[in-house]
């Protein structure tokens, strides 16, 4: 494990002697992983805290949360993981560009701070060849149309916003992906590529939600104009419906808010203790986010990605094997992302180790879990 969380301290958030040192984990989370990060912080030259809380709402539901005192944590450090749901921008109190108002590095690490995750040859991923699949990756996603299909019945069409829109993993547009800097906000393992979708129609059958977890039963979402129009299913879809719609939220139509979709090959998909967030950073995978807040006629996907006049709450789904076309050129294929093979990435891998090794999906035998 400690291999992973030297990637994230040293590596991606460049922690330096002195800096303060905050983690926020919810008491949920294994304190030996919270210990590892202490200790390699610390072995870095941090002044190192940790602060326990009480979970958060999930999808940031409550905009209320977090409290005072971890937003006044927040705001004294310089380096923050964040072992939680997300408070750093599913909030009003901490919104998307909280690591702007306050000058700092924060590292969003929930259902992703575990000793299975940090193990795993996702963590360990050399991040300048990560950086690289970010940077060709918002580029083809920039402005593109995008068709995207599966077999249980997706096809569904989204415009992407221009490239300083786009983002996932560190960042926005293309300045901010390396290592973080002030101002910045990341994930780690640092592996997703997305935007709030400008146009979006048609329809998509996730393979499982945040609230529901893997489906039993098809939900399918109809999008009209970027807005869910309907949610047809069983009782999961109602479970949806009725999170999104509950009550003291409109429930007229809700905007779809997030296509966004995993860049890492070594992203586990099963193993012990396997996330939902985990699996969406899979090479492939698909994440579509849908809005718990209504959005009004002067929607500005400007000011939602930036945490500013809404707070980003959503109900994250996923499609674990979709096609998707970008301006009519196939890029993923049944959950292969073609990129990968791009010659200029493979020479650019080939600086680093064996690209086959490095960006086929998988991970070698010994570092597999049952």
């Amino acid at each position: 494990m400690i291999p992973g969380v030297e990637n994230c301290v040293i590596n991606l958030m460049e922690t330096k002697p002195g800096e303060k040192f905050l983690i926020i984990a919810e008491r949920t989370v294994d304190p030996v992983v919270v210990s590892a990060f202490e200790m390699v912080a610390n072995t870095a030259g941090a002044d190192v805290s940790t602060l326990w809380t009480r979970p958060f709402s999930p999808a940031g539901i409550d905009p209320d949360n977090p409290n005072d005192m971890v937003v006044q944590a927040f705001a004294a450090a310089d380096d923050v993981v964040i072992m939680s749901w997300f408070p750093d921008i599913h909030s009003k109190k901490l919104p998307g560009n909280a690591c702007k108002i306050y000058n700092n590095k924060p590292v969003s690490m929930y259902q992703l701070a575990t000793y299975e995750v940090l193990s795993s040859p996702a963590a360990t991923f050399p991040l300048p060849l990560m950086y690289e699949i970010m940077r060709k990756m918002r580029k083809e996603t920039a402005n593109a149309q995008i068709r995207i299909t599966s077999e249980s019945g997706t096809d569904l069409v989204v415009k992407a916003p221009s490239i300083e829109h786009t983002f996932g993993g560190i960042g926005v547009g293309m300045d901010e992906i390396g290592p973080l800097k002030r101002g910045v906000r990341a994930h780690f393992p640092p592996s997703t590529c997305g935007f709030v979708p400008v146009e979006a129609d048609g329809v998509f059958v996730p393979d499982a939600t945040v609230i529901t977890g893997e489906t039993t039963h098809p939900i399918r979402f109809t999008v009209e104009g970027g807005y869910i129009t309907n949610i047809e299913g069983e009782w999961e879809a109602e479970a949806v419906r009725r999170f999104i719609n509950g009550p003291g939220r409109d429930p007229a139509p809700k905007r779809l808010v997030e296509c966004m979709w995993g860049l890492n090959p070594k992203a586990r998909l099963t193993g012990a203790n396997a996330t939902f967030v985990e699996k969406e950073r899979h090479a492939g995978v698909l994440h579509l986010g849908v809005a718990t807040y209504q959005i009004d006629d002067n929607y500005n996907a400007d000011a939602l990605q930036k945490g500013t006049g809404v707070w980003v709450s959503h109900v994250d789904t996923y499609i674990q094997t979709p096609t998707m076309w970008f301006n009519g050129e196939r890029m993923v294929d049944n959950r292969k992302l073609l990129l990968l093979e791009d010659p200029d990435l493979i020479n650019f891998a080939k600086q680093i180790g064996d690209p086959e090794e490095l960006l086929q999906p998988g991970q070698p035998m010994d570092n597999i879990t049952c």
